[in-house]
């Protein structure tokens, strides 16, 4: 290769490509990690994992105590699947009088499902119904969204139903509708069955 040939594909149209091509590559993979990253935050978020380490935090209040990272929704709204026969059934005794905001208050969605998944558009209504019977005002209203999908780069709508509440209401709101998640369900029956097992396997023992 003669020096000109080399400074000719150095500075001409060729060099120009590649560095957009890299470019570009680098850029969907730092928009695929960073979704990752938000994705698993929220996912332990809902299952009431730190969403930094992992750790259960079934019995923490404010930080996580293996890390002290805070105990935060990472991003709202929340979109976990929710356990609709619980909610059907588990209703309070008495309902309570939805709290009157503050003047300085403001709605913040709090809840979110897509239309093309039925169930959860059911779950909505009735989740709006249990907040509401708990003494949060919630409003219900369409939901329209749009995403980058970062391998393809080409734009998503979403379309569902959507909750909000009072900002004052966020955090009361949020563990409830964790605590009626499939999984944080799913975990209550197993944690109350398993003294029964334990007593029917000491008496088949015995």
């Amino acid at each position: 290769m003669q020096p000109s040939d080399f400074n000719h594909l150095m500075t001409g149209p060729s060099w120009f490509v590649g560095a957009v091509v890299v470019g570009t590559a680098l850029v969907i993979l730092w928009l695929i990690r960073r979704e990752h990253r938000r994705l698993r935050a929220k996912e332990r978020y809902e299952m009431r994992q730190c969403v930094s380490c992992g750790y259960d935090l079934r019995a923490s209040d404010d930080r996580c105590p293996e890390c002290g990272f805070s105990i935060q929704a990472p991003d709202l709204p929340l979109t976990l699947r929710l356990d609709l026969s619980a909610m059907r059934n588990d209703w309070p005794s008495t309902p309570r009088e939805a709290r009157k905001p503050l003047a300085d208050e403001c709605r913040v969605e709090v809840y979110a499902a897509e239309a093309y998944v039925s169930g959860e558009i059911t779950s909505v209504d009735v989740l709006a119904s249990q907040l509401e019977a708990r003494g949060i005002s919630t409003s219900v209203s369409a939901s329209h969204s749009k995403t980058l999908d970062p391998i393809t780069m080409m734009t998503n709508e979403h379309w569902g139903k959507k909750i909000s509440v009072w900002s004052g209401d966020v955090e009361r709101a949020t563990e409830i509708i964790q605590g009626f998640g499939e999984i944080s369900v799913a975990r209550r029956l197993k944690d109350a069955a398993s003294p029964r097992d334990k007593t029917a396997r000491t008496a088949a023992e015995s």
